[in-house]
């Protein structure tokens, strides 16, 4: 008996669907999550994700009979009860059981728990701290040379997606891992740039211009892995 999860990942030109099955380890007795296969499936409906999971199966002697449960993101093409990935493995097997990721169910609780720091939004720290820096090379240079200081390694600082569930605790440890530098730059170059055309990139993402007050506030929030992650 197994359960099996996949999600699709469209980041090269061909869309990848990881198989992966939680089964017990027949030698230690334990459970644990093995990678099974990799299909390509680019003409990502339903009926087609549905029948590369059961070749995958079949390829290691599996059926969908001794299948518990099935794991994925809630997008309608997984869920779907007549046309989505779920509604076709009940075709072979009724008693398969829906479970939510557990990576997108964490993603979404550290979320919930971000909003609970009231003086403090994760989401909005690292657009706004994004945008400060884009399309400015001197800002950037500016950055690059307070990091070399710091003798901090120079990185980019990185694009927060909120549709990408993994993004958000990328881009805090990315800011974490700058903040030596990131914390010089604002102490010293704050008031240096009265070009305030740069600001126009906050208004992208469908807000009011931020504050510069907004980035001084920022070098006094006291950040570490354990609280934002």
């Amino acid at each position: 008996m197994f359960s099996q999860a996949t999600d699709g990942s469209s980041d090269e030109e061909d869309k990848f669907f990881p198989v992966l099955i939680t089964h017990e380890d027949q030698t230690t007795g334990l459970i644990t999550t093995s990678f099974l296969d990799m299909p390509v499936v680019n003409s990502a409906t339903g009926e087609n994700i549905a029948e590369a999971l059961r070749d995958s199966l079949s390829q290691c002697d599996l059926s969908l009979q001794q299948c518990l449960s099935f794991s994925s993101d809630n997008a309608s093409v997984m869920t779907g009860r007549h046309k989505g990935v779920l509604g076709y493995l009940h075709q072979r097997n009724k008693a398969i059981y829906l479970m939510g990721c557990p990576c997108h169910l964490s993603a979404l609780a550290a979320k919930t728990g971000g909003k609970a720091l009231k003086s403090f939004d994760p989401e909005d720290f690292v657009i706004d701290l994004f945008y400060h820096f884009d399309k400015s090379a001197k800002r950037k240079h500016l950055l690059r040379e307070l990091l070399v200081f710091c003798d901090v390694s120079v990185r980019k600082v990185l694009k927060h997606v909120s549709t990408r569930w993994l993004s958000l605790h990328k881009c805090l440890e990315r800011s974490l891992d700058l903040w030596d530098g990131l914390r010089s730059y604002f102490l010293t170059h704050f008031d240096d740039d009265g070009d305030d055309d740069e600001y126009d990139d906050a208004s992208r993402r469908g807000k009011e211009p931020q504050k510069r007050k907004r980035y001084v506030t920022m070098i006094d929030i006291k950040l570490n892995k354990d609280n934002v992650c």
